[in-house]
């Protein structure tokens, strides 16, 4: 941008001799951001010093210069400041402007110090030359350190007589300082014969006041002074007289006299050390930002100037020079630290500079919309591209302020945050809240709430003036940044701010904007705004309707005045955003896309994305007032023709927008909707008849058709006045029907009770919804995208959600999240399944093989599916060695396939425990509602599970808890014989013997039964394996016995039959059943099952094969121990496997089919 403006030119800024040094101070480097900026910043003070602009131009710009040399000279290469010096000299300042027009009177003297300065010209240049090469080489060997103020050069160009305009210049040349300044950058790189020999402290101040001395004398020639303190005299004169051209400019110009007068000072502090600032990083930015603010109020300053005194064509050539440095300024640290804290706003002139840049935008466009209709040349459009992101970085400032807590902000911006009920109550009564920024009076009283409220209004009208620009959304208005500036904001808006908005920028952007930029604009401003506009309507009027109040103290902001005049104008702003809402609902209505086709409007486009969320009759502020009915009714006959193809228009019409119309139009019905609209006064004849005809056509399109009646029907308007009329009836018998007791005390509301039971049905349905939502992905996403493509297309079909962003979700998302996740469920079932096949595979799985050898083999053979997540796998193999180390201590084939149904049992008891623990079906529960409606709620699913028996399901099983564990004391486990004989005696003596004393007398039969069953099935597997260790031990006190089984058991031998790793051995060979058999005759004198018999056989081998101990310490062993450990670990599996399947179960795991829905 600079080269094409001129901005980069120095020759043609300012008529300069001298050839400008913009290389970086660093050579060899890439330039720093730094760097960048004050090349710029030069740039710009350069062009504005040119002698082909106004005077008042030029002054400013000397101003500007003169910043740079008295603190930004360390920042600058010695070329750039060589040359802003000389430019600095020909430059007008101060009180300098009046005689300039004299200026060349003194050339007739003689041409001597034209040569002279011509000669110091060529100095300058052959400085610059070397300070090039050195820049290219890089070389500091060629070039020693000295400075040019050596008193050889001073003496050789003392009696040289100079003119007038020259000899201010030469002075700067001759500054002792100048060069030998400790923040030059030239001094390293002056060429030998100009470097100083090294001196003394005292030999320096000498050198500097004979110098200055020559000064002196030179200007005293034509009665002028050029000393340090006379020039810092000229630049506050040149300040006060650009004051009196601009009133915008003091200041800087407060600022420019402060830096001048400590530029006096430092010759004589030029050895002071600086280096523990530069340490401090902390005084370092401060530092930083006071030169910034200066720097950033200049150039608005100078664009103030410029557009004041420039023609057009002038003008347009600075003002992108002058932008380029602002923006960067906006894009420092220091300066970011500035705008968070909203310092900025501290600085009078900064205010005031910065509303006077996005005026002169503001009226620009005006200018060209009503000149050239919305036509806009390419200059223009690229001017804008460059000032949108200056204004609107400002324009997010100006809403941090809003962000920001009072307590950490100036009193100044406090009180500006503070609003008076008066002036604001008359501001919205002459001017409709725009503010009168304009108007002396106003201004003087309240500059700083005048230029903040000013300069908000006016960028918003920039945004909005914009849209209508030719080819604004893909060259102007195509930035993320334009779009988010105003939407990552709203949340910190006062309604007012809200409302100007909507009006300055959403409703321009509506009529205007091409359907192909839809998407991004509303993902990031118009979806926004109407959700945040819906969410404050509906807070703020059911505040209002139901509770007295106006909503949220945030949406008003800081309002200063009694608390009558504060409510009254609460309802003031309230009812003002209301029809500006109203407004951008009739723009959207009316759009043209919309006048053409509604199936191809925007208004259908954002209905698609649900960008309105819920919208409920508070959007339209229930048409109390009459002039929102009128702007909103048009919308409202939209949303018509948009529902006969849309079940979300629909389903919104039917259940929240018809009920609430018919409220407001019977007049006798007492709800808050009548009580309000009669205290506003709002008339009812013409708002009426038109919410009227809408509520017919609503009925024509949706409610009759859905009652079968024919449309062409002669006596239709009959049936709509029938219909309404038997409306408003149910309507007068609920309201007047008896109060019902809420369960949390709170009054009953007849309102309320009606808005609960028509979301009611809705609400059984997204519980079912998500009930039967399949989750049982190894990876599950906790978002509401993921859940939204879960639901079933039928179910979305019905209440026509299209997106995520349906207000259904909010509830669909919260049942869900208390849903016990059905990943957890199958994992256990599976993991179940996997068990039990890994039980029956053959050969068979053994206590002893350990994890890795069977994973090993399933990978290799493939024998089952798996089924189960990695995670889930090692777990289940340690549950099966559990299983099998309990109820299976000797393995066998025979021992395996005889108590194979046993094995499985216990595996789906475990299964059915462990599921129950998370198989726990979604209740209702009346958080799910608005606060307003959860008595409600809560009532209601009370009395609906009192009915079906729910609480006394609850009861029973906590009854049949303590009755399991009245069990698993043993206290009945000697008369379980007795029950198997004589179940209902046996439960009829219990209940009058002992659970009377238990308190369990209450106890449903049923339940009991299946403890009782359970608890038989335990004890008769206790009373065998004690069988078992009996009959060992006979076995083994027998010798006659045991010498009878000697023959058997070599023959047991001899068949293989101990060899149970041998896959080739034949299990099913009729001699090992014979043998069986026979060894059970012998040794089990009471019945056991065949896995015991197996069992004995091998247990009774092994204490044989022990010689080095007796039998008896052998049977402690293999025997004694082993059963043991399964009578120890009785209870826990007592405890582990109470799964029940009963009606009262049903009833509290399913609360959703068997209480609710049934």
């Amino acid at each position: 941008m600079a080269d094409v403006y001129g901005c980069s030119s120095p020759a043609m800024a300012a008529d300069a001799e001298v050839d400008d040094d913009s290389s970086p101070a660093k050579p060899g480097l890439v330039k720093s951001e730094g760097e960048i900026y004050m090349e710029s910043l030069v740039g710009a003070s350069l062009l504005l010093v040119s002698k082909e602009f106004p005077l008042e131009v030029q002054v400013h710009g000397s101003k500007m210069l003169q910043h740079l040399v008295d603190h930004r000279s360390g920042q600058l290469s010695g070329g750039q400041l060589l040359n802003l010096k000389i430019q600095l000299v020909g430059s007008p300042s101060g009180k300098a402007v009046s005689v300039y027009s004299a200026a060349n009177t003194g050339k007739s003297k003689g041409r001597n110090g034209s040569l002279l300065m011509l000669a110091a010209k060529n100095i300058l240049r052959g400085l610059v030359a070397k300070e090039k090469e050195f820049g290219r080489n890089g070389d500091e060997s060629a070039v020693e350190s000295t400075t040019i103020s050596s008193p050889t050069f001073l003496s050789s160009v003392k009696s040289a007589p100079v003119f007038e305009d020259e000899r201010v210049g030469f002075s700067l040349v001759l500054d002792p300082y100048f060069i030998s300044s400790p923040t030059s950058s030239l001094s390293p790189i002056l060429p030998k014969s100009l470097r100083q020999p090294s001196v003394s402290e005292d030999e320096r101040i000498h050198v500097s006041n004979e110098s200055n001395n020559i000064i002196c004398v030179l200007s005293s020639e034509n009665g002028t002074s050029s000393s340090p303190e006379k020039s810092d005299r000229s630049s506050t004169s040149s300040s006060s007289e650009s004051g009196k051209m601009s009133q915008n400019s003091n200041s800087s110009d407060t600022s420019s006299t402060a830096s001048s007068s400590q530029s006096g000072k430092r010759s004589q502090n030029s050895n002071i050390s600086m280096s523990h600032l530069d340490n401090d990083k902390t005084m370092l930015l401060q530092r930083n930002d006071r030169h910034l603010l200066t720097e950033h109020n200049l150039l608005c300053e100078a664009f103030s100037i410029a557009t004041s005194f420039l023609g057009i064509v002038q003008y347009t050539r600075i003002i992108p020079c002058l932008l380029d440095p602002l923006n960067k300024i906006w894009s420092r640290v220091e300066w970011k630290y500035l705008s968070r804290e909203g310092l900025l706003f501290s600085d009078d002139q900064f205010l005031k500079m910065a509303y006077h840049v996005v005026k002169f935008v503001e009226e620009q466009l005006k200018k060209r919309k009503t000149e050239e209709s919305g036509a806009c040349d390419p200059f223009s459009i690229a001017l804008i591209q460059q000032i949108l992101p200056l204004i609107l970085q400002l324009l997010h400032c100006v809403h941090g302020l809003w962000n920001q807590d009072d307590d950490f902000l100036p009193e100044e911006l406090k009180r500006a945050k503070c609003l008076s009920c008066v002036e604001l109550a008359s501001t919205l009564a002459s001017t409709n809240g725009l503010y009168a920024i304009d108007n002396e009076e106003y201004l003087l009283k309240n500059k700083t709430v005048a230029l903040l409220e000013g300069t908000r209004q006016r960028v918003y009208n920039v945004l909005g003036l914009c849209t209508s620009i030719e080819g604004a959304f893909s060259e102007l208005l195509d930035s993320q940044t334009v779009r988010n500036t105003l939407s990552k904001d709203l949340g910190s808006m006062e309604l007012r701010h809200l409302g100007k908005v909507i009006r300055l920028v959403v409703i321009p952007l509506v009529e205007n904007c091409p359907c192909q930029f839809w998407e991004p604009w509303r993902l990031v401003l118009i979806g926004p705004i109407l959700v945040e506009c819906e969410y404050r309507l509906h807070y703020a009027w059911f505040d209002l309707l139901y509770q007295g109040g106006t909503g949220k103290p945030y949406f008003y902001g800081n309002l200063v005045g009694s608390a009558k005049h504060i409510k009254e104008l609460k309802l003031k702003l309230l009812l003002a955003f209301t029809r500006e809402v109203s407004d951008l609902l009739r723009a959207l209505a009316l759009t043209k896309q919309n006048m053409e086709s509604v199936s191809s409007s925007l208004l259908r486009f954002l209905l698609g994305h649900d960008c309105f969320r819920r919208m409920r009759m508070s959007l339209f502020g229930y048409f109390v007032d009459d002039e929102t009915t009128m702007k909103a009714v048009p919308f409202c006959h939209s949303l018509t023709w948009l529902a006969i193809n849309d079940m979300s228009v629909r389903h919104l019409i039917l259940n929240d927008l018809l009920p609430c119309l018919i409220q407001r139009l019977d007049n006798q019905l007492p709800c808050a909707i009548q009580r309000l609209r009669r205290k506003l006064g709002s008339s009812t004849k013409a708002s009426s008849k038109d919410l009227e005809a809408l509520c017919e056509e609503w009925y024509n399109h949706f409610v009759k058709d859905s009652a079968g009646e024919d449309k062409g029907d002669a006596f239709a308007e009959n049936n709509f006045t029938a219909w309404l009329t038997k409306k408003k009836e149910d309507l007068q018998v609920k309201a007047h029907s008896a109060a019902k007791k809420l369960s949390d005390g709170s009054d009953w509301n007849w309102e309320f009770e009606d808005e609960f039971r028509r979301f009611l049905p809705a609400y059984m349905d997204i519980l079912q919804e998500v009930d039967s939502i399949n989750d049982d992905e190894e990876v599950v996403f906790l978002d509401q995208e993921w859940l939204f493509q879960k639901l079933k297309p039928e179910f979305r079909s019905k209440y026509g959600m299209n997106s995520c962003e349906h207000h259904y979700m909010s509830t669909i998302f919260s049942v869900w999240r208390r849903k016990d996740s059905m990943a957890c469920i199958m994992v256990n079932r599976n993991k179940g399944k996997f068990v039990s096949e890994l039980i029956k595979l053959k050969p068979y799985i053994k206590a002893s093989d350990s994890s890795s050898t069977i994973l090993s083999r399933l990978k290799e053979k493939s024998e089952i599916a798996v089924g189960l997540p990695d995670f889930a796998v090692k777990p289940s193999l340690s549950y099966l060695r559990g299983v099998l180390l309990r109820w299976e201590p000797v393995f066998h084939p025979l021992i395996r396939e005889s108590h194979m149904s046993l094995l499985l049992k216990v595996v789906d008891q475990y299964t059915k425990w462990n599921e129950s623990k998370w198989c726990q079906q979604i209740e209702p529960d009346a958080s799910d509602f608005e606060s307003h409606l959860q008595p409600y709620a809560d009532t209601c699913f009370k009395a609906t599970c009192k009915e079906k028996k729910y609480y006394i399901a609850k009861e029973q099983i906590c009854l049949h808890k303590k009755f399991d564990s009245y069990l698993a004391s043993g206290v009945l486990d000697i008369r379980m014989d007795m029950f198997k004989t004589s179940k209902d005696d046996f439960v009829k003596d219990l209940v009058q013997n002992e659970m009377a004393r238990m308190q369990l007398s209450d106890l449903h039969d049923e339940l009991m039964n299946l403890s009782l069953e359970r608890r038989y099935e335990l004890v008769k597997i206790q009373q065998q394996v004690l069988t078992y260790v009996e009959c060992l031990q006979r076995l083994l006190n027998n010798d006659s016995l045991k010498d009878e089984l000697k023959v058997l058991m070599e023959e047991v031998e001899r068949l293989g039959f101990f060899d149970t790793d041998n896959d080739s051995v034949d299990w099913e060979n009729k001699l090992f059943t014979e043998l069986i058999v026979k060894f059970s005759n012998q040794v089990f004198a009471k019945r056991v099952p065949r896995h015991y018999v197996i069992r004995g056989i091998i247990d009774y081998r092994k204490i044989l094969l022990c010689k080095d101990s007796s039998q008896q310490v052998a049977f402690q062993a293999v025997v004694d121990e082993k059963c043991e450990r399964w009578i120890e670990s009785r209870e826990e599996f007592w405890e582990k496997t109470s799964h029940y399947d009963h009606l009262y179960y049903d009833i509290v795991r399913r609360p959703l089919e068997q209480v609710f829905t049934q």
